[in-house]
């Protein structure tokens, strides 16, 4: 069974408003491991992931596009597509409605790495083509790394992570779709 698979039946939701935040604990460890067989080091960094998004082929399609992965030779259209782009949607509109509520609560920690990824962040917004789906991919991979190292190192207080359930859940999506082009899924 592929990994994309075994996400799908196990995914579900939950009365307690917590499911999409445990979904992004499981789904990021097994995004991680997967997206190491592309990127081929040992640390995830942002422009390793960025230079393998470079590599990607679109191909425009009577439905829409596709999307395939050179060395895995894997395409994800559609549905998973529609989850990239309904994940950037999402996040772009807070982004755009408030940019500096926005960046503040994404990079609301002080340390120099904290600081060097909103910058990194900032200037990669300043040349998105929000029409490009690959700078798509990239805008919300420094968000799902974002969301990952606050909810791993950074104050975790139980309503934020209740109030951010449809972020968590979008974000899981995405990170799904990326793992889909990694590997078999039927």
């Amino acid at each position: 069974m592929s990994v994309t698979e075994w996400i799908y039946n196990k995914y579900s939701t939950d009365e307690k408003g917590l499911q999409e935040s445990k979904n992004f604990v499981l789904i990021w460890g097994l995004f991680e491991s997967q997206i190491k067989s592309c990127i081929g080091n040992g640390n995830l960094k942002t422009s390793d992931f960025v230079s393998w998004v470079q590599v990607l082929e679109i191909k425009k399609e009577q439905n829409g596009i596709s999307i395939k992965e050179p060395s895995t030779h894997k395409y994800i259209n559609t549905e998973l597509i529609e989850y990239i782009n309904n994940a950037f949607n999402h996040f772009f509109q807070k982004y755009t409605n408030d940019r500096d509520k926005f960046i503040d609560h994404l990079y609301n920690q002080t340390d120099s790495q904290t600081q060097k990824a909103k910058k990194e962040f900032m200037d990669f917004v300043k040349s998105l083509n929000k029409q490009n789906i690959k700078d798509k991919i990239i805008f919300l991979f420094h968000i799902a790394r974002r969301m990952r190292n606050k909810f791993f190192h950074g104050i975790k207080k139980v309503g934020e992570i209740i109030s951010e359930q449809k972020e968590f859940e979008k974000i899981n999506r995405y990170l799904v779709s990326i793992i889909s082009l990694i590997e078999h899924f039927a």
